[in-house]
């Protein structure tokens, strides 16, 4: 579903409810691979488009999922001054990675593999590398940061 569509809008609005994350794809890309490519629509990523939702819905922590996989410039320069929207690492570099902690913080910035279709150890490495040995930061990405985020005790 487009994230401008009624639909989304209403799922969102019954969802709030509850005060836990809602983590939309974000990015405009092909992704899905063989039997499920033809239920595909890549414009559904479109950053413009989360602008719009996370606007309309201030109270509602977001998560821009892959931090907008190639979009990723984007997705920093037009969500990271919501304070309702994270990130997630999944398909970033280190480099990448490092930028979204400098755009958002490393508050809203959460480790990701996209599992099962992303591989875990090396997601879990660039997460690592990318915090360049700070082990509070480390620890942020790789746990806090959705522990709070899913009402989780630590």
């Amino acid at each position: 579903m487009p994230l401008t569509s009624e639909s989304t809008r209403a799922a969102v609005e019954a969802f709030a409810v509850h005060d836990l994350p809602i983590l939309f794809h974000c990015g405009i890309s092909s992704y899905y691979l063989g039997a499920e490519r033809d239920r595909e629509e890549p414009r559904y990523g479109c950053v413009a488009h989360a602008v719009e939702l996370v606007r309309a819905f201030p109270r509602v922590p977001f998560i821009a999922g892959h931090a907008g996989l190639f979009e990723v410039r984007a997705v920093m320069g037009r969500l990271a001054g919501f304070p309702n929207v994270w990130v997630d690492t999944s398909f970033q570099s280190v480099a990448r990675v490092r930028q979204l902690i400098a755009a958002f913080g490393p508050e809203r910035v959460l480790f990701a593999s996209d599992w099962p279709y992303g591989n875990r150890p090396p997601a879990l490495e660039i997460a690592r590398r990318a915090c360049r040995g700070d082990r509070g930061i480390e620890r942020r990405i790789l746990f806090d940061n959705a522990a709070e985020l899913l009402r989780i005790a630590a």
